[in-house]
């Protein structure tokens, strides 16, 4: 073989080489931009998974979250309601206890008795119909007119009604308890209030929002 026939096998062999490595070249460059892409692919989806799982989890940690502030709230609430029941039933009881002392005493109770026998008929006029303790009917007349008795419910007092029998004036001893124990649960609740306002902390935690 001359040396120029092989020179030109040695360049087409040389040329198909270099084909060769450039399409192996390009081959290897595609694969790793697809490898590249694939990973990429991958990763987003991953991020995207993983956000979402983020999220989930953020949602449900403050849900929980959610869930033990209202059930702390609702202790804390009927806490309170409890205090206030049994601060309200101390109040009751020492109420009554102040007016069964005084039945006790006999002067004493029918001085209170009259008391509000006068004040009921200064509203309805001396002659309206009224009615008593039955244990001071006797003791009680008004210009010859005798009381009727009241229905015994313990402490007694006075009922007034005017002439037309259309005006009533409540003037038992239990009905004015009932308006001293509202106008005391009243001042409970506001001394309470100041107390709360000391604590800001336990008045937050009791809000709605």
């Amino acid at each position: 073989m001359a040396v120029s026939d092989r020179s030109d096998l040695e360049d087409f062999l040389s040329s198909i080489r270099k084909e060769g490595e450039e399409r192996l070249e390009r081959k290897r460059s595609e694969i790793e931009d697809r490898i590249a892409d694939m990973i990429a692919l991958r990763r987003r989806e991953v991020e995207s998974l993983m956000k979402d799982m983020r999220e989930k989890q953020r949602r449900k940690i403050e849900s929980m979250r959610r869930e033990s502030r209202l059930k702390l709230r609702g202790e804390m609430q009927r806490a309170v309601e409890d205090i206030q029941r049994e601060l309200a039933k101390k109040v009751r009881i020492a109420l009554e206890k102040r007016l069964d002392s005084l039945t006790i005493s006999e002067s004493d109770y029918r001085a209170s008795v009259e008391a509000l026998t006068d004040e009921a008929l200064s509203v309805l006029g001396e002659d309206a119909s009224f009615s008593v303790s039955p244990s001071l009917v006797d003791c009680l007349s008004r210009d010859g007119r005798a009381p009727l008795p009241l229905d015994e419910d313990g402490w007694g007092g006075c009922v007034a009604v005017d002439r037309e029998g259309g005006a009533v004036v409540d003037n038992t001893f239990r009905s004015r308890l009932d308006k001293v124990f509202q106008r005391a649960i009243g001042e409970l609740a506001v001394r309470f209030d100041e107390v709360m306002e000391r604590h800001p902390d336990v008045r937050g935690r009791l809000r709605l929002s």
